[in-house]
């Protein structure tokens, strides 16, 4: 049943920041040192708003030039944290006992602090052509006399250094008096079909609180126990899967006509070097049933590791790849439940992967889910990273 989401490492860092943070004292020179970061922040922001802009104007074009499916797509930037030893240390043939353990301390505090910093985020959405509302406020925003710093060494800062530190548990001030510009970097990329809020934005955004997760399953547990698997709900069963195979074969031929226009692109452009394109189905339901309001389907939805089922390529292997089908195209996922219910004629029918990684191995969604799932709401959902 249900269990603590925080490990015994995350808490191990939490409980380190408290200490630190609690003896630690401000003094002019540390002030000067958060200056110094602000304002390499500030400069990163500002990179990070022209690759979203270039980005967006380029896939806009393509838009227009005949990739229509492009409709819609959403450029996210965010920051990443990475404490810069950790790729000097990657470079040495052989590392200190000191430099392990060091090397070890930043890599579970990125991990960790992750958790938070990845919220930040600017999204810019093409359908509008601008900026989403919060992210307009992070662009501008300064926070002036930050609260914690003493009242006579007032320090103004961007909205992303705020939100690191206001929100960050496990990256104490201490830690902080020891990073600069060169432990962050902006990172851009596009996301379609997602269904990204300002507060929600990173496509591999899922709730995976526990307690919620265990009363998802016991319900569909519950209800899989008494579904009928009769000839109407069967019919159905197959219609799903053979709208999952649709969509896949649609989703490929978008993937490779993005892929080859990126790769035509990085030709010339080093913007559009080292792209990687993900492709996954997601099912987000619009309409309320006699078993799920909206709002049930709505943490469904957010629970669901639809990612399970993902294809991809990239600018290596411009070819589109799909390890669940391609490696063995003969394998048929309809083992375990579906095939125990089939005529001969039904168990010869090729089954896609989401219809056993989704409704059989992940178990949110059951079988009663399944047979009221309505077509529209099945979405091929693509991310480009850089």
């Amino acid at each position: 049943m249900y269990i603590n989401t925080t490990d015994k490492k995350e808490q191990h860092y939490i409980t380190r920041k408290e200490k630190a943070d609690k003896a630690f004292e401000w003094t002019k020179e540390r002030v000067q040192k958060l200056r110094r970061l602000n304002d390499a922040l500030t400069k990163i922001q500002t990179q990070l708003v022209e690759q979203m802009q270039y980005i967006y104007s380029t896939l806009l074009r393509l838009e227009k030039e005949g990739l229509y499916f492009l409709h819609g797509f959403m450029v996210v930037g965010t920051y990443v944290f990475e404490k810069s030893v950790i790729s000097e240390y990657d470079e040495l043939d052989k590392m200190t006992k000191a430099q392990k353990t060091e090397y070890k301390m930043w890599e579970d505090i990125g991990f960790c602090a992750s958790k938070e910093l990845n919220k930040w985020h600017l999204v810019l959405d093409s359908a509008t052509g601008d900026y989403l509302p919060l992210s307009k406020v992070r662009m501008n925003q300064t926070v002036e006399g930050w609260h914690k710093s003493p009242q006579k060494q007032n320090v103004s800062v961007c909205s992303y250094l705020y939100h690191l530190l206001e929100y960050n548990q496990t990256l104490s001030l201490e830690d902080l008096m020891e990073c600069t510009g060169k432990d962050f970097y902006p990172d851009v990329f596009v996301t379609l079909n997602y269904p990204a809020s300002e507060l929600e934005a990173l496509p591999d955004y899922r709730d995976h609180d526990g307690m919620i997760a265990d009363i998802l399953h016991l319900r569909a547990v519950s209800l899989n126990a008494r579904f009928n698997w009769n000839k109407k709900n069967i019919a159905k069963i197959m219609d799903v899967n053979e709208l999952l195979w649709k969509q896949t074969f649609k989703m490929r031929l978008h993937m490779k006509e993005l892929s080859d226009a990126l790769k035509k692109l990085s030709s010339y452009n080093p913007v559009f070097k080292n792209y990687f394109i993900t492709g996954h189905i997601e099912y987000h339901g619009s309409v309320a049933t006699d078993i799920a309001t909206l709002e049930l389907q709505k943490q469904m939805s957010r629970t669901a590791m639809f990612d399970s089922y993902m294809i991809t390529c990239n600018d290596e292997c411009t070819e589109v790849y799909d390890s669940n089908h391609d490696d063995d195209p003969e394998l048929n996922w309809n083992f375990e439940v579906y095939r125990n219910h089939f005529t001969s004629e039904q168990q010869k029918i090729l089954f896609h992967y989401f219809m056993h990684s989704v409704f059989v191995d992940d178990c949110i969604y059951s079988f009663e889910d399944l047979v009221r799932m309505r077509e529209e709401d099945f979405k091929p959902c693509l991310r480009i990273t850089f």
